[in-house]
C-alpha cells in the first residue's frame, strides 16, 4: 500500500516560477546592501568613488577574439542584467537605504 506522502508527491505537479520584469527602478536595500553601505560611510572618505570590480582573466587558446564584437555585445549584456546598474544610496525623505537601477548608457 501506498503512503499517503507518496500519493500526494506523485500528484504534484512542479511548476516553474514565472518571472515578469518589473519597470521599477527603485527598491529597498538588502540587509548585505545596507552593512556595504554603512561600511562604505564609515571607512571611506567622501571623495573616494567605491566600485566594486570582479575581475576574470581567460586565455584564449585557439582563434581571436574580436574587441569590435565584444563592444557590440556588452550594452545588450548590461539591459539583461539590471544588477549591473544598481547602485546603493541613502534616500532623506523616507530615511532608507535604497538600491537604484541606473538606465544603461
Amino acid at each position: 500500500m501506498l503512503s499517503r506522502k507518496r500519493i500526494i508527491a506523485a500528484t504534484d505537479v512542479h511548476k516553474e516560477p514565472e518571472f515578469t520584469i518589473s519597470e521599477r527602478t527603485e527598491a529597498f536595500a538588502s540587509f548585505v546592501q545596507q552593512r556595504i553601505w554603512l561600511h562604505e560611510q564609515l571607512y571611506f572618505h567622501s571623495s573616494d568613488l567605491s566600485v566594486y570590480n570582479i575581475l576574470v582573466p581567460l586565455i584564449i587558446k585557439q582563434g581571436s577574439l574580436s574587441i569590435e564584437r565584444i563592444r557590440s555585445i556588452l550594452p545588450t549584456l548590461i539591459e539583461q542584467h539590471s544588477v549591473l546598474c544598481t547602485i546603493v544610496r541613502f534616500n532623506p525623505q523616507n530615511n532608507q537605504i535604497e538600491q537604484y537601477i541606473q538606465a544603461a548608457t
